[in-house]
């Protein structure tokens, strides 16, 4: 399924929140390939993961909260 463009034909930003730092940077190099999507941050946990959130403002967050 393809992502719809971004407004402005900007990439949307992408949250990655996950406690594992391979599967984050994995997920990191993966989004980072598509043309319509960037990662804007990485976190190793839901506190720290709502903080980035609030200051990165990312369009779309992929949280592993176990």
């Amino acid at each position: 399924m393809k992502t719809p463009p971004a407004p402005n034909g900007r990439k949307r930003k992408v949250l990655i929140v996950d406690d594992h730092p391979l599967l984050r940077d994995g997920l990191a190099k993966v989004i980072n390939q598509q043309p319509d999507l960037a990662v804007c941050g990485e976190a190793p946990d839901a506190r720290t993961g709502l903080a980035a959130a609030a200051k990165l403002r990312p369009d779309v967050v992929i949280a592993d909260l176990t």
